[in-house]
């Protein structure tokens, strides 16, 4: 995917809210309706203990045999905490199972003692997870470019591969792109020089627009216009006070600090469409255009998802040439 005239919108499936409340049947009809609704992409967290949800191959497995059109994003996928080989065929039989619909956002861990909680209880190394990921990343490019003549033969951490041609391989010529999460100089060198496209979730515009040039910037020997720029948001939608109290309540829940904190660090906002609406186009015109929104609700999602198609979508469809491309050579466009 590369820069589009108008956004691409998707929504994150409520895998952790689901687990919560006991309605694991929730995430297949949000993914559905997310469809119907006109979304470009659903999405799926991850975390092995510190915020319990769904695994996020199976979720977007399950999604995927229940929709036709909408793209399947892993949002994002901790690839450090997981052997590369063995996520290199889950990803790939992913991708050739929904027909080429995968986007592989990837992240490292921020460096909290609930993340090395999880990488201690995975075997993993915490202060390697840089390298890990860039070893991951490297490593499913060239299998799933592999075949009779580009076999691989490599050998790292997570072991030895002798003239492998790797099997299933993604659907298509190019693999699935890999959309970075992360924010800060390491971030910005790591998309610069590897990433298909970037997936942070700053709290102000500004701050994107400073990360999205510096990205830019760093670029060398690859078309900027090549790396998709994305945000990840959370939103809830309503009146300034019950969005407002709907947010302070959610937040804390799914990550365990307050909603003052994890506002220092993330993109969050509650408020009526129309706010959510000026606040997302903030970020459009500090070069974001694709947005990955996480609706802000514990105990009704579907309802949050019916005012964001309502009331928000049509709105932000507007934005750019002001034309909504619906054809399925769009999404083929997207993911290309």
């Amino acid at each position: 995917m590369g820069r589009e005239e108008v956004p691409h919108v998707g929504v994150v499936l409520p895998t952790r809210e689901a687990l919560r409340a006991g309605t694991p049947a929730l995430v297949a009809r949000f993914g559905e309706a997310a469809e119907a609704a006109g979304l470009d992409s659903v999405w799926a967290g991850d975390s092995l203990l510190a915020r319990p949800l769904f695994d996020p191959f199976t979720v977007l497995a399950t999604v995927g045999a229940r929709t036709e059109r909408v793209l399947l994003g892993t949002g994002a996928l901790l690839a450090p905490l997981r052997h590369p080989v063995l996520a290199a065929q889950a990803l790939a039989s992913l991708d050739q199972l929904s027909g080429g619909r995968l986007i592989v956002g990837v992240g490292r861990g921020l460096d909290l003692p609930e993340t090395r909680r999880e990488f201690a209880a995975a075997g993993v190394p915490f202060e390697q997870r840089s390298r890990l990921l860039d070893e991951a990343v490297a490593l499913w490019r060239d299998l799933w470019a592999s075949g009779p003549d580009a076999v691989v033969d490599r050998a790292g951490h997570y072991g030895v591969l002798e003239h492998v041609e790797f099997q299933p391989r993604p659907v298509g010529q190019a693999p699935p792109p890999v959309w970075l999460a992360g924010f800060g100089p390491a971030a910005f060198r790591r998309t610069a020089r590897l990433a298909d496209g970037w997936l942070p979730y700053p709290p102000t515009a500004l701050q994107y627009r400073e990360g999205w040039e510096a990205i830019t910037g760093q670029a060398a020997g690859r078309d900027p216009d090549r790396i998709t720029p994305a945000l990840m948001a959370t939103v809830a939608i309503g009146d300034p006070v019950s969005s407002q109290e709907m947010l302070e309540r959610y937040v804390p829940t799914f990550y365990g600090y307050p909603l003052e904190i994890v506002s220092l660090l993330q993109a969050c906002r509650a408020g009526p469409a129309a706010t959510i609406v000026d606040w997302l186009r903030e970020y459009w015109e500090a070069g974001a255009r694709a947005f990955v929104i996480r609706l802000g609700s514990l105990d009704a999602p579907l309802r949050q998802l019916e005012l964001l198609a309502g009331e928000v979508l049509a709105e932000m469809w507007s934005w750019g040439d002001g034309e909504r491309a619906r054809s399925e050579d769009r999404h083929k466009e997207v993911v290309a």
